[in-house]
């Protein structure tokens, strides 16, 4: 029998031969290259983080449409990466997009970091500076505006692009605090912005003239007083007439001079939380916005001919018909990006609510609507929470 003086020693000697077992490095993901998967959606719950490409073409976070919102895609991204993309909702990803195939997307880790996409969102690539991008906007000519957020420097870098994204130019110096958003632009230099504010009780609003690489303040808004406020969109016909919308107590504005002066403007009646306005002229325009009551006349899509001395509340007929209205006079302005989009949302809504008010069949079908493709059976399914409380319950399905 061997001792265990002996079994020791020869134990001793074969580690020395033979060293341990040394498992292989872990490979790490070469996150230059994101890819991310795609799948069936039953759609998204919310109505933010919303990007309206054209008629077929729309994200609503990391949510998709390609065919006009009768299909809905989620795109998630590869398991087991350092970057948070959507704060574990995907309705809350913040995704821009300048054409159909090429967009932005901010991943959140130690170091914010901004992702592009060349293929509609299937694959991203790092953007070629660290930072997130806090805002975007493009006319139709190409010409584009970015602020990146430098989360290390704590500092806001404009961008401009001339050929829709694929290149970009710094411009400006850097800002320190908080940067522009809710950006509209009328020409490439033209512009204003929405500032928000950490010391004052509402936020600021700025113009620029030479296309978003320097701004400065309009302050006229400021006699609103010690109201908590809020901007939330901009609109602007030209370069002197435009509005200004506002929450949390509902303000819309108006200017005539370029935002040197401007003059407050009716509301509809109990709309508590105004969140996009467009108009097509002085006299016409539309809000979109939510009210605090379910199925009642202050939540939806409202219109006005008068310049908002009255407003009429869209139904949800209206609403369903909106930019395809046979009449010859859409319902919903076709270069309105929120109100097409909030039809693709509200629209199918109220094709699940299969009631009488839409004037739907119950195979979701719209009998009027000859020329278009039906849209698929969607009976059975829930409504949308955040159409709910955006829009209201149908009141025909208020107690299904």
């Amino acid at each position: 029998m061997r001792s265990p003086w002996v079994t020791r020693h020869l134990l001793l000697a074969a580690a020395a031969l033979c060293p341990l077992y040394a498992p292989p490095p872990v490979q790490v993901r070469d996150e230059s290259e994101l890819r991310f998967t795609v799948q069936p959606s039953s759609g998204p719950r919310a109505f933010r983080g919303r990007q309206f490409i054209d008629d077929k073409h729309a994200w609503i976070g990391l949510y998709r449409t390609t065919d006009g919102g009768r299909t809905w895609e989620l795109l998630l991204p590869p398991a087991g990466l350092p970057w948070n993309f959507s704060q574990a909702d995907p309705d809350l990803a913040n995704t821009y997009f300048a054409t159909v195939e090429r967009g932005w997307i901010v991943g959140d880790s130690d170091r914010a970091w901004t992702f592009q996409t060349e293929d509609g969102g299937l694959t991203w690539r790092r953007w070629k500076e660290a930072g997130a991008m806090n805002d975007a906007f493009f006319l139709n000519n190409g010409h584009g505006w970015a602020d990146i957020y430098d989360d290390t420097e704590k500092t806001h870098q404009s961008y401009r692009s001339d050929d829709w994204g694929k290149t970009w130019a710094a411009c400006g110096a850097k800002l320190k605090g908080n940067g522009p958003r809710r950006a509209y632009f009328v020409t490439p230099e033209l512009g204003w912005a929405v500032f928000e504010s950490d010391t004052l009780p509402f936020d600021k609003v700025a113009k620029t003239d030479d296309g978003g690489c320097t701004w400065r303040e309009v302050s006229e808004t400021k006699w609103l007083g010690r109201n908590p406020l809020h901007w939330v969109d901009l609109h602007f016909l030209d370069k002197r007439t435009g509005w200004l919308l506002g929450t949390s107590l509902g303000v819309l504005l108006r200017t005539l001079n370029g935002g040197r002066a401007w003059q407050r403007v009716a509301l509809p009646r109990g709309l508590d939380l105004p969140d996009s306005v467009y108009f097509s002229s002085i006299h016409e325009g539309w809000i979109l916005g939510t009210g605090r009551a379910v199925c009642e006349k202050d939540s939806g899509v409202f219109h006005t001919v008068d310049g908002g001395a009255s407003w009429r509340q869209l139904t949800p007929r209206e609403v369903f018909t909106g930019t395809f209205s046979v009449s010859g006079r859409p319902l919903i302005p076709a270069r309105w990006k929120v109100g097409k989009l909030w039809q693709i949302f509200g629209g199918n809504a109220f094709s699940l609510a299969g009631d009488q008010t839409t004037g739907l069949r119950d195979d979701g079908v719209d009998p009027h609507h000859r020329g278009r493709a039906p849209r698929p059976p969607l009976a059975g399914l829930e409504l949308p929470q955040a159409f709910i409380v955006a829009h209201g319950r149908p009141c025909a399905a208020r107690n299904q």
